[in-house]
């Protein structure tokens, strides 16, 4: 009975073979293979310091100027003291000059740094570097330097003794000289290198996985698309010549049937070319670069669902018409309606994705919110709106940039800068006011590397910030103690405590303009009220920093990475530093000073340089890492209890606890929110949060309530243990917001999505060995949202336009 439907489905491939299509096709497939042959890598051992002067992401030098400035003040460590020789004694004197002076100008600081990066890398040539008497590598965390020993120093190659240098440089610079990768790839077209990679192999294949799906779909699948549309579209069309369809209809097969087998004999004719095209190419990447990734293996079916999709348009448009260039026509312009949008979605929901509830604070009966790309608003009681809080005119054309970015939907936010970069403002309840930090890199060459520090006092309720200075290049988070006192967190790991009132200091400002080389005093500018008018957009006369923080301890400091790694216990006022594999928890002397208190070891199997959250509070201690582990401890005896993997696709975005640490809350990028009852450690899953799925934010406050932040301005409070929503809700009605989610939204979700099924390819490949690597740092990848979704929406339209043709089809008269 399927005879004569097999039948047509041949004379597709005798009309190819017979025109020489197939053939023609073939060679250019073919051709295409032997240009890809010359492709190459080479894996090499990584000594070298990656840093670009400029570049905002990769460098293993996140903090130049701090780096400079550690090495100056620490040279009486043998460590310290002995990569400091390597610098010339003119360019050391230069650069204790220059910071006794405070010349803190952006090519002053870069200068300086490549400097002292230039001497570290001439440490690192230099075989003869490691001593014993300063380095013990037995008591390294690290375990590639215990290795190294354990094999002898005498032993290792050229190479591999570069390598211990290089990891020597990192041990005596925690944190401000980023571990190197396990190794170096060069991708290479011959002899000429492409491209290299610093994330060692394992993780170059990891990316590769996630990347190479995009790049096959916007250069090979795009030309093929257009050569596959171009050479099917004359298939419905020539079925309409004269004797053809009477001979066709003669046979014992249905109107609709023998529609479905046309369509079906160009979507064989297309996956036999597409499985030749994309089996050479996982060969050749296989042998060639290493890359068995079977990513490349699952386009082969996604291709033809996609080519099915657009050729549904055609072959109606064919047969409707019985022209082939009307036929190629619409289907352009249906490409060109997806196209358009798509893009249109994708600017909208960048901007939507940008300028969702980051962070709240709530402080003194106001609540403060932060988008992700740092603008600040407040809620108004009255008008039940969220108003954009006064800003100055520097932080305006920093917001105006990232807020530009966000509507750039074809270029990888990556590199980019569409990210909050400072220190999240907290309230401070002793003193009554919010105060914070931000680097304004674009606009204010001053401040790069170096917050400004934001005062805002809220004894009128009105957030007028105030800028009082610029913070050490180190200060990487504000903690609010139970007393009141503010504590600022530096990446060496030095506390400083708040001197008193930021309102005292105003009047202490120096007379002096911060840099007089990019700043002119302001002679007329007097001393700001409480609760006065912002001057920040002149910011001459800045407070001292050693005026407003005193040193506090500790006594035995751990350098910090990220603000993500450490946190302030509501219960005991006791501070948890993570670094390095190593818990470190620190208590208030009888001097007001911190002290080192207990430490344990955490034995995960990754690398230390893996993305990672600590929360502690109450009596208990959480760790959250970037491959999505979480595990709990004991906040006293610091052993663990449990450990878990919710998500095993997403990433975490952040994590935090409850003040009386009963509660873990887990936000993904994904949307989903995970909530932990430590009472039943074993019962930690999504909860019925209203936005589920679409959360930007979780969090607790003073009094344990859960506070949730979802679609673009919602903010919700829950009761943890009841998951009750409470009082107040913070739910504006924004008509520009419904806008987008009922019709920009919906209509995206209707229009077939042809060219977004590489992150489908992605979601599927995602399962390989290399996607299961515990080391793998999901916060480095980028992750689709809904990945299924062209798949679903795409099949349905190519549903559909079948089923309107075979209808069209069986009633016309021929």
């Amino acid at each position: 009975m399927l005879r004569p439907y097999l039948a047509i489905i041949k004379d597709s491939f005798r009309a190819a073979i017979a025109n020489r299509l197939l053939i023609v096709l073939l060679l250019i497939i073919t051709v295409f293979l032997l240009a890809l042959a010359p492709l190459n890598f080479q894996e090499s051992i990584e000594s070298g310091i990656l840093f670009r002067p400029g570049a905002r992401t990769g460098n293993q030098v996140p903090r130049p100027d701090a780096l400079v400035t550690y090495l100056i003040e620490n040279q009486d460590k043998p460590d310290v003291a002995k990569f400091a020789s390597y610098l010339d004694k003119s360019d050391l004197d230069r650069i204790k000059k220059d910071l006794e002076a405070g010349k803190d100008n952006i090519h002053e600081q870069i200068e300086r740094g490549e400097t002292v990066i230039g001497a570290l890398e001439s440490a690192i040539e230099d075989e003869n570097l490691y001593d014993p008497k300063i380095w013990d590598l037995n008591k390294s965390i690290n375990q590639e330097l215990v290795d190294f020993h354990s094999r002898g120093i005498e032993k290792l190659s050229s190479g591999e003794k570069k390598r211990l240098n290089r990891l020597l440089v990192s041990n005596t610079f925690p944190g401000l000289v980023l571990p190197p990768s396990q190794s170096l790839v060069k991708i290479r077209y011959l002899y000429k290198k492409i491209t290299e990679s610093h994330s060692g192999m394992e993780l170059y294949r990891s990316q590769v996985t996630i990347y190479l799906p995009y790049l096959m779909d916007k250069f090979v699948l795009s030309i093929g698309l257009l050569i596959a549309v171009l050479v099917t579209a004359p298939l419905m069309p020539t079925m309409f010549d004269p004797g053809s369809l009477s001979l066709l209809l003669s046979k014992p097969i249905s109107r609709w049937g023998l529609y479905l087998s046309k369509f079906i004999g160009g979507c064989v004719f297309v996956a036999l070319l597409a499985a030749y095209l994309f089996i050479g190419v996982w060969f050749l990447l296989g042998f060639r670069l290493g890359l068995w990734d079977r990513s490349i293996l699952l386009s082969i079916p996604i291709y033809v669902i996609v080519f099915a999709i657009y050729f549904s348009v055609s072959a109606f448009v064919g047969m409707y018409f019985r022209n082939t260039i009307i036929a190629v026509i619409v289907t352009a312009l249906f490409w060109a309606v997806c196209f358009t949008g798509g893009t249109i979605f994708k600017m909208f929901d960048g901007v939507n994705q940008k300028t969702k509830i980051a962070y709240v604070v709530q402080a003194n009966g106001q609540v403060l919110q932060l988008n992700d790309i740092g603008a600040p608003a407040i809620w108004d009681t009255e008008e039940k709106q969220w108003v954009n809080a006064p800003v100055d005119d520097i932080e305006k054309q920093n917001y105006m940039a990232n807020y530009t970015f966000s509507f750039l939907p074809f270029i990888p936010q990556g590199g980019l800068p569409t990210t909050y970069s400072g220190i999240r403002p907290v309230y401070c309840p002793k003193y009554n006011f919010v105060i914070g930090g931000a680097n304004l890199m674009l606009a204010d060459p001053n401040s790069f590397s170096k917050p400004r520090i934001f005062y805002a006092n809220l004894e009128n309720k009105a957030y007028q910030p105030q800028v009082l200075g610029y913070l050490s290049g180190s200060g990487i988070e504000f903690l609010v103690r139970p007393d009141g006192d503010l504590i600022l967190v530096t990446g060496f790991g030095k506390f400083q405590r708040l001197a008193g009132d930021p309102e005292e200091f105003i009047g202490q400002q120096d007379a002096k303009p911060a840099d007089t080389k990019t700043t002119k005093t302001n002679t007329d500018q007097k001393k700001s009220s409480r609760g006065g008018p912002s001057n920040m957009n002149k910011a001459t006369q800045l407070v001292d920093f050693k005026k407003m923080f005193k040193p506090a301890g500790p006594d035995q400091p751990t350098s910090i990475a990220s603000d993500r790694m450490v946190d302030l216990n509501q219960a005991t006022g006791e501070i948890a530093v993570y670094n390095r594999k190593k818990i470190s928890i620190f208590r208030e002397g009888n001097d007001g000073d911190y002290l080192l208190d207990r430490t344990v070891d955490v034995n995960v199997p990754f690398d230390s340089t893996m993305t990672t959250w600590i929360q502690y509070q109450g009596n208990q201690l959480y760790l959250a890492f970037g491959n999505g582990e979480i595990t709990v401890f004991d906040g006293n005896s610091l052993k663990m209890q449990k450990s878990y993997i919710p998500e095993k696709k997403s990433a975490i975005k952040q994590i935090n606890a409850s003040p009386n640490g009963q509660f873990l809350v887990v936000n993904y990028r994904n949307g989903n929110t995970w909530l932990l009852d430590v009472k039943d450690l074993d019962d930690i899953r999504k909860r019925n949060f209203v936005g589920q799925g679409n959360i930007s934010y979780a969090s607790f406050d003073k009094n344990n309530k859960l506070w949730i932040a979802d679609r673009t301005d919602r903010l919700l409070q829950y009761d943890p243990e009841t998951l009750e929503r409470g009082n107040p809700e913070y739910n504006p009605k924004i008509i520009g917001f419904r806008w987008y989610y009922w019709w920009i939204r919906l209509v995206y979700r209707v229009l077939p999505k042809p060219g977004e099924f590489y992150k489908l390819v992605t979601h599927l490949s995602s399962s390989t060995e290399t996607k299961k690597d515990s080391n793998l740092d999901l916060t480095q990848m980028d992750e689709p949202s809904n990945p299924w979704e062209p798949f679903v929406s795409g099949v349905i339209f190519m549903c559909i336009m079948l089923a309107l043709a075979c209808f069209v089809f069986h009633r016309t008269d021929y």
